[in-house]
């Protein structure tokens, strides 16, 4: 059986679980033990362990993100204090609210956009921006989104 890599995305509560680099579910913890999603299921494990011997299942430590302040998503700066953090797996972005009561979620870290034919460079923009325009990011610098125009514009 083809080892299975579990990545964290949240610390000690949420894995991507990836099969030849693939991304094939998620593993939560849950209060009484941890769930396995994967192909339109849910499995119920008592344990990390059990979950890890009957699927082959390696937990990755390598790169645990984690809230170190409340200026951060998923290690990604904010401007505010972040409310309602999600990660959405599809399209890689730590995404928050500005206010708990908020339904507008924000993209934390900086971006390059492309819009109405230019490159912009974005701190924090609206999830809804991205889903409308090409970008690149999330960037944990202004430069580094800046360095990813340049090389935009080459191709």
């Amino acid at each position: 059986m083809e080892k299975l890599l579990a990545k964290p995305i949240v610390k000690n509560k949420l894995w991507s679980l990836e099969k030849s680099n693939n991304h094939i579910g998620c593993i939560q913890s849950v209060d009484n033990g941890v769930i396995l999603v994967s192909d339109q299921k849910k499995e119920r494990f008592s344990s990390l362990k059990s979950l890890g011997d009957k699927y082959n299942i390696e937990f990755d430590s390598s790169k645990q993100k984690s809230n170190k302040s409340t200026n951060q998503v998923y290690d990604f700066p904010v401007d505010c204090k972040p409310y309602n953090i999600v990660y959405d797996l599809k399209r890689k972005l730590p995404l928050y609210t500005t206010r708990s009561d908020s339904k507008s979620y924000y993209c934390a870290g900086y971006y390059s956009i492309f819009i109405n034919d230019i490159w912009t460079i974005q701190f924090c923009p609206k999830s809804i921006v991205l889903s409308r325009n090409k970008f690149n990011g999330p960037y944990h610098q202004e430069i580094d989104a800046k360095n990813s125009v340049t090389l935009s514009q080459s191709e």
